[in-house]
Order: structure tokens, then sequence, then C-alpha cells
């Protein structure tokens, strides 16, 4: 039986599920480039002394109610990649609220952003 909390990490998942469609539906249409080994891969980025640091950590390892990535994906258009920026609540913790902590992630997760030139996508998954 399981008691803790299931981490909100099928995002990362579910980019590169639908870039594998991507990619068939391409090749399907007469494409003829090949998909990449490496067509997705993801950093967390977390707050260490109030500054984004990307972090290599096992899942669920979050403890306020938004987790954020740096996540890289090569699609057909992009097929030597593109970054962007990830930004997702999780509704397992505290129903997904927006809260103090989570407003300063969101807020330094859109600086880094900004500062690197990448698209920031924020995945609002929350009970309200």
């Amino acid at each position: 039986m399981f008691f803790g909390r299931v981490p909100s990490y099928p995002f990362p998942g579910m980019l590169k599920i639908e870039l594998i469609k991507k990619w068939a539906e391409y090749q399907d249409c007469g494409g003829t480039r090949n998909m990449p080994s490496k067509i997705f891969s993801s950093t967390e980025l977390v707050l260490v002394d109030g500054e984004i640091k990307e972090i290599e950590r096992e899942p669920g390892q979050h403890n306020i109610g938004m987790i954020t990535w740096r996540c890289h994906l090569c699609s057909p258009e992009y097929p030597e990649g593109r970054d962007i920026v990830l930004i997702a609540n999780d509704v397992t913790h505290k129903a997904g609220s927006f809260g103090v902590d989570e407003a300063v992630l969101f807020q330094k997760a859109s600086a880094y952003a900004r500062e690197k030139g990448l698209p920031r996508i924020h995945i609002a998954c929350n009970s309200g």
C-alpha cells in the first residue's frame, strides 16, 4: 500500500511521448530525417539560496507545489534540438496551490527563461 504522495512528474514523460508521435507522423508523411536516438532530456530547475540551479535529483524530492525543468526537445522541425523551460503546479501538494514559495519559483524560473532566451511553458495543474 502506498501512503506517500505521487509526484507530479508525468509532464516531461508526456512531452517525450508526443515527440515520438510527432516523429512517427513526420516519417509516415514521407519525411526523410531519422529520429535522433535521444529526442528528449530534462534537468530540474531548483531554487538554491534564492537562485535557479540545474539539479539532477530523483522525482518527488521537491517540497513545494511547483516543479520546473529545463527540457531539450528534438522534433522534426528542430532535429538538432531546442530547449524550453517547463513549469508545472503539483496538484498532489496542497492541491497545486500557488503560494509564496511557488510564486518565487515561478518568477525565478520565468526570469531564467528570459535570460537564456528560452520559451517558457506553464502547466496549471491544480484543483482550482
